[in-house]
């Protein structure tokens, strides 16, 4: 989990996750932009347009 800051401060991350183009990932993040996130998937802005399954999600479904 990294994030960079534009030069007025605000998250990078956060806008992305905001506006449905990143996800945020609890297991390393610890849930700071949980609520971007969901905010953005009730919105249906960026990915969450159409339905998907979480990467981790995948992952362990597939047993990597």
């Amino acid at each position: 989990m990294g994030d960079c800051y534009r030069a007025d401060g605000q998250s990078v991350a956060r806008w992305l996750v905001r506006n449905g183009h990143a996800l945020d990932w609890p297991r390393y993040s610890k849930g700071p932009f949980g609520s971007e996130q969901a905010k953005a998937k009730a919105d249906r802005r960026g990915m969450w347009q159409g339905d998907f399954l979480e990467p981790w999600e995948a992952r362990r479904l597939k047993g990597n």
